[in-house]
């Protein structure tokens, strides 16, 4: 069972990562899933890895009430609980909230081939000529995150997002009047960045 990560966030957020290794069966039989949805097999796969991470790490079968908004934010249906997702590679990544706070997880393989579309998400005063590219992983991991918060699209990276980087990590969204700001942690894992919202 490859969850090569889980941990408490204070008292309410649990984080947790799930390598792939299993075949897709795997999950189906965990799930006890008969209706097998239209979709891609690596699609699925990444789906069921997700909600048999979520039961994981709720020790509790609850994927049957996982569900999407009308703007594909994933919730459970009949729980308090807010829920977030994430998949790169063979790597999926969950962020629970027990009392319904704000979600937000990225997991990227990181590769350094992101310096060539950095000036789409990253400005000057974040550090765009920084020369570690693992910088820019960081900030489009921190992005990707707020994004997922605002859930309501129709952000642009650039013009409603920011990142400070003080003593803290702090990403910012502002949009149409609305302003918020989440304090965010990183984590390097193998070749990945995992950044999620506290």
């Amino acid at each position: 069972m490859p969850l090569i990560l889980e941990r408490q966030i204070g008292t309410a957020k649990k984080i947790g990562v799930w390598q792939i290794t299993e075949p897709i069966d795997f999950f189906l039989e965990q799930l006890v899933q008969a209706d097998i949805p239209s979709i891609s097999r690596k699609r699925l796969l990444e789906q069921s890895c997700s909600a048999h991470l979520l039961n994981t790490l709720l020790n509790n079968t609850v994927h049957h009430h996982l569900d999407k908004d009308a703007n594909g934010k994933p919730f459970l249906k009949d729980h308090s609980y807010s829920v977030s997702f994430s998949h790169s590679k063979d790597m999926v990544a969950c962020l629970i909230d027990t009392e319904g706070g704000p979600t937000g997880i990225d997991i990227e393989h990181t590769r350094e081939s992101i310096r060539a579309i950095a000036p789409k998400f990253v400005s000057e005063k974040e550090g765009l000529l920084e020369k570690d590219y693992l910088h820019f992983h960081l900030i489009w991991g921190a992005k990707e995150v707020l994004y997922k918060i605002y859930s309501l699209k129709e952000l642009d990276f650039l013009e409603h997002l920011s990142v400070d980087f003080q003593k803290d990590i702090i990403g910012h969204i502002h949009k149409n009047g609305y302003s918020a700001s989440y304090k965010l942690q990183f984590e390097e894992l193998n070749n990945f960045i995992l950044v999620w919202n506290i």
